[in-house]
């Protein structure tokens, strides 16, 4: 653990209050106008951010803005000196969480930097618990993940070295004494923890659901390998296990700018929403549009800061609700299914579309029957789409590793173009399940030199011309919105190299869009944006 790291981490991301609250508290979160008096300036990033951070933007292409920068010392001064706890500041959101008595709350509330605020969310005094039982096994899965393509992955030397994974969930016991986890620390591979739900640093107690999705990603003993066990990982303890209040959205909004600053290039997220223990406070099915809960609308943040999010789709596919929980809904994230060992869709599962309309989840992965490691070094054997979500993770961090100049976008497309369901999507399975064999044809397609150009581009009406390398050929072309949903198929004969398509376009949305050019010859991807 480089500890220096974790100091510097540490003061730069979190600005804890230490005044004691007389009286009974509440959590409220509070909504800043602005960012005047913030300590942070955007021409010097490297104050907030990391040098890996920094370095993963700058692959991404994306800027640093307003919403990077550290929220006003001066207005957290000023709410601790109203007697109020801070217990974490949002720079994404430019909010506030606060333990504040009632009192406290509205005079706070009044203040004039202040936007709006929202609460109260009542703190339970439940202990942690962890809910998951299943059969204890007394040995170990072998090439459960074969027909994913992850044993030949391994072949090929690939195992996720120089990958960095986030890890959200409820707690990591075992992790810092167990022997499957040994190399992590020998190899300083966990690079950073934090308890965002305690505000302290020890993640390894609480919940064990999070040892259990760590085994999937990175255990490494002669009998149990992880899907990717030389990625280096931080730890963030945002779920309580025992409970479910609205709060957890706001810890995982503050984990995922944690992962941000320590530069992570993937979120693994074994969690999601739909009903909390205060019912005013769940969720309808209409909410699932991706753009209603706040963990849905970090979750897409966190995707444009340069994050691939994975998570899981939920296990209500047998249960009254059905469909997918929060952040599967929101539009970045890649939400994951679960399959059993014949692929056939588990039941558990839960399934699309979106409130909106939108396809989910995205794919699956193996969730049945899988073997984990305990926190007192036994083996569970499980399921839920918990445990496909680590899977899909770990390959993406396989993908990065062996193709190390694609965007996030192109990894994700390469991913869902090796399901085996990707000419057929459902609502069931999205796009099928990977493998990681198939995503090599793919790669070649992103590299080689586009030979094929479309025009008018960007498009707003009239002609729309591909000219293509082949005259008098036979060209079938596909277009796909940047969700990876297909919007249409058609095969074409070229007529002096040109094949015209505007009657094919007409109806779409404006948007950037990928479109497939494939003949006998040749294969390529052209980026299309209508307006």
């Amino acid at each position: 653990m480089n500890m220096a790291l974790h100091k510097k981490l540490s003061f730069i991301l979190f600005f804890i209050g230490s005044i004691h609250v007389y009286g009974q508290t509440n959590s409220y979160i509070i909504y800043l106008k602005d960012k005047n008096g913030t300590p942070g300036t955007i021409q010097q990033p490297s104050a907030y951010l990391s040098a890996r951070s920094l370095e993963r933007r700058h692959h991404e292409q994306i800027r640093i803005d307003s919403t990077d920068l550290p929220v006003s010392v001066n207005y957290l001064t000023a709410i601790k000196n109203e007697g109020a706890s801070i217990v974490y500041s949002t720079k994404w959101l430019n909010a506030v969480h606060i333990k504040a008595t009632e009192s406290q709350y509205n005079t706070i509330r009044a203040f004039p930097f202040v936007l709006d605020g929202t609460g109260n969310f009542k703190v339970t005094q439940k202990s942690n618990a962890q809910e998951i039982t299943a059969a204890t096994q007394l040995n170990y899965a072998q090439n459960y993940t074969d027909y994913m393509g992850i044993t030949d992955m391994h072949k090929q030397g690939v195992k996720g070295a120089g990958i960095l994974i986030a890890v959200t969930d409820s707690g990591f016991p075992g992790v810092d004494t167990l022997t499957a986890f040994k190399h992590l620390w020998e190899n300083n591979q966990i690079t950073y923890f934090y308890d965002v739900a305690d505000n302290e640093a020890d993640v390894f107690n609480d919940g064990s659901h999070g040892t259990y999705i760590l085994s999937v990603l990175a255990a490494d003993t002669l009998v149990y390998k992880g899907v990717v066990p030389e990625a280096s990982y931080v730890l963030l303890r945002t779920e309580v296990a025992a409970t479910e209040t609205q709060t957890e959205e706001f810890n995982w909004l503050r984990a995922a700018e944690i992962a941000d600053s320590c530069g992570v290039d993937i979120i693994s997220v074994s969690l999601g929403y739909t009903t909390y223990d205060d019912n005013t406070d769940s969720y309808t099915y209409a909410d699932m549009d991706g753009q209603t809960s706040v963990i849905a609308a970090a979750a897409d943040m966190a995707y444009g800061k340069g994050m691939i999010v994975v998570c899981s789709a939920g296990n209500d596919g047998n249960n009254a609700w059905k469909y997918i929980g929060t952040p599967a809904d929101a539009k970045k994230v890649l939400a994951v299914g679960s399959v059993d060992f014949t692929n056939t869709k588990s039941g558990f599962s839960s399934i699309g579309p979106t409130a909106d309309g939108r396809l989910k989840p995205d794919l699956c992965a193996t969730g049945a029957g899988i073997n984990c490691i305990k926190p007192d070094g036994t083996i569970l054997m499980t399921g839920g789409t918990s445990l496909s979500t680590p899977m899909i993770a770990g390959m993406i961090a396989g993908i990065k590793q062996t193709y190390p100049s694609l965007s996030n976008d192109e990894v994700k497309n390469i991913l869902l173009q090796s399901c085996d369901n990707y000419s057929n999507p459902t609502n069931l399975k999205g796009y099928g399940v990977p493998h990681f064999s198939r995503t090599e044809s793919y790669f070649n397609i992103y590299i080689n030199p586009v030979n094929s150009l479309i025009a008018p581009n960007p498009y707003h009406s009239g002609q729309l011309i591909i000219k293509v390398p082949e005259p008098e050929e036979s060209y079938e072309i596909r277009m796909y919105d940047y969700q990876g949903q297909q919007v249409f198929e058609h095969y074409f004969f070229s007529s002096n190299n040109m094949i015209s398509i505007e009657n094919y376009v007409n109806n779409l949305q404006a948007g950037i869009y990928l479109i497939y050019v494939k003949s006998a010859y040749t294969a390529e991807i052209i980026k299309w944006i209508k307006l």
